[in-house]
């Protein structure tokens, strides 16, 4: 169901010909800000819990470390090929804690509860897997990172999580590599999730490279499709994948193309050796390599079936990879450059609203 709506708003700011905005929205309160640097500017004068912030089609610059709790969205990161919408784009996200005071006095740090939605962030990781796009800085005391939740994104480069999580969850995304980091001092060393990770979710994602954990550590990859694996501890179930599990990975209905699972895995009912011509519909297809224009249909369905009894792989589980994010997105902007006597401009904006998934 889509409804569409035209939205008015005034600002002093220059606006350009191709409008990129970041309206604000606090309780029944709209602010709207215009530019590269909108989304700064909407972060900036958010409130801590609840806020919504969401983003035009364009390219935003963010230099901020979000602390607030707000959610976030953008009009997807791909193309939409029906409305003909363009994506978001956000140069960086970076989640840190906080300090606090309790009623006692008693300083003690917190992460904000965070929802990302509908954006690209970060360079291409075909170009360039190294260049972390996506932190969560490590904590300053002992604070957990809980409940964020990262839906229809793509995020390109590494995605660091320095901070021990609890209950997170990528989903409908295209990811790059998901590097688990922690600080010793001043420099940072790879630590497999250090253990400290408990229910930390990759549901319905293209993987260009899954990490793993430790023994103490939930992490969880669940009917995705992964180009490579690194690390140990890490839990697959009905993903498609194009590597060998190391050590100590448990592994639940998968299809291994052209691979083993792999030595000391704990595996059932897996698919070995599988050439990409018995698993993809379109002819030439591989799961390797990431396309907007992919649907990564499979060819059986009917023969690949999940722990939860839809196929494996991205298109099954409770939430089949879908690109297009169904929040409100603004398809059209109108700049009347005749000013009003108080100097203000009037815009006006043409919103695309979705019922939600």
């Amino acid at each position: 169901m889509v409804a569409l709506a035209i939205i008015t708003a005034n600002s002093f700011a220059q606006v350009q010909s191709d409008i990129q905005s970041a309206t604000l929205i606090h309780g029944d309160k709209t602010s709207v800000y215009y530019g590269n640097g909108a989304f700064m500017s909407a972060y900036d004068n958010a409130a801590d819990e609840g806020d919504i912030i969401v983003l035009s089609a364009g390219s935003f610059n963010n230099t901020r470390d979000i602390t607030k709790s707000i959610s976030i969205y953008g009009s997807g990161y791909e193309k939409d090929p029906v409305s003909g919408t363009e994506p978001t784009y956000i140069s960086q996200i970076r989640i840190s804690d906080k300090s606090v005071y309790d009623e006692e006095g008693n300083l003690y740090y917190v992460y904000p509860t965070v929802y990302i939605e509908g954006m690209q962030v970060g360079n291409d990781y075909s170009t360039n897997v190294t260049f972390a796009s996506f932190w969560v800085y490590d904590s300053k005391g002992d604070a957990i990172l809980k409940n964020m939740i990262v839906r229809k994104c793509k995020i390109l480069g590494n995605i660091v999580l320095n901070a021990p999580t609890e209950s997170c969850l990528f989903t409908q995304s295209a990811i790059g590599v998901l590097g688990c980091w922690k600080r010793d001092g001043h420099s940072y060393f790879e630590a497999y999730l250090s253990g400290l990770h408990s229910q930390l979710n990759v549901e319905n994602c293209w993987v260009y490279e899954a990490t793993g954990g430790s023994i103490k550590c939930t992490i969880i990859y669940d009917h995705c499709i992964i180009r490579d694996v690194y690390g140990n501890y890490a839990h697959y179930a009905n993903n498609i994948i194009y590597d060998v599990l190391p050590d100590f990975c448990t592994a639940t209905n998968n299809i291994f193309s052209t691979q083993s699972i792999g030595t000391n895995v704990t595996g059932v009912e897996n698919w070995t050796n599988v050439a990409d011509g018995g698993i993809w519909v379109e002819e030439g297809e591989t799961g390797k390599n990431y396309d907007a224009t992919k649907t990564f249909a499979l060819k059986f369905p009917a023969k690949y079936v999940g722990t939860d009894g839809t196929q494996v792989g991205i298109n099954g589980g409770n939430a089949p990879f879908d690109r297009i994010s169904p929040i409100p997105r603004i398809l059209d902007a109108d700049v009347d450059i005749r000013t009003a006597a108080d100097g203000k401009l009037n815009v006006n904006f043409k919103v695309e609203a979705q019922t939600k998934e």
